[in-house]
């Protein structure tokens, strides 16, 4: 591992190792900054960011819960949708003489062949739902209602921090629950 020094009045890059380097000798200049830290007014501030945090928390776990439900409708109404298109696919491929009574059978059964089960597989399981175009929909209606405060900084990133949590929680609730059954 070489280390290398940008000194003030030199424009070439040197290393500490280089002989022929005519400035590697003298010592770099550094700019020392006092600070005086008032331990309250700091705790103060890092309380407030917290709080700050934890209200964004709560509107971004109805975030999460909106984008949950949203998920699992798309993915009920796709299923209900291929099952609905293998059903009028059968009824088409029926003769119209035959009676009423065997439709009525066959709906009220459900998808009982393979290839009606493989041809609901094949359908997309559901429709991704962006957070962020969510959240920012959120923000900027609360901003132009004058609801709340301007969102942190790091609101995205905590946000994505959130959702990890949200999901080791969940698959934890899962295998706690399939541990108790035995």
């Amino acid at each position: 591992h070489v280390l290398f020094n940008l000194f003030p009045f030199s424009n070439t890059l040197c290393s500490p190792f280089q002989y022929n380097c005519s400035f590697w000798h003298l010592k770099q200049n550094f700019v020392e900054y006092e600070i005086d830290i008032d331990p309250t007014s700091l705790a103060t501030r890092i309380i407030s960011v917290r709080e700050q945090l934890a209200k964004e928390w709560l509107q971004d776990l109805d975030l999460v819960v909106e984008a949950n439900e949203r998920v699992l409708s798309s993915y009920l109404n796709n299923v209900k949708h291929a099952r609905d298109s293998v059903r009028t696919n059968d009824d088409d491929d029926d003769d119209e003489g035959k009676d009423k009574k065997r439709k009525e059978e066959k709906e009220e059964e459900g998808p009982i062949d393979l290839l009606q089960e493989r041809a609901i597989q094949q359908v997309m399981a559901f429709e991704k739902v962006r957070l962020d175009t969510l959240m920012e929909s959120q923000e900027s209606y609360n901003f132009m209602n004058g609801i709340g405060p301007r969102p942190s900084p790091l609101r995205k990133s905590s946000l994505d921090l959130l959702l990890l949590l949200t999901m080791q929680e969940s698959i934890h609730r899962v295998l706690r629950n399939f541990k108790g059954m035995g």
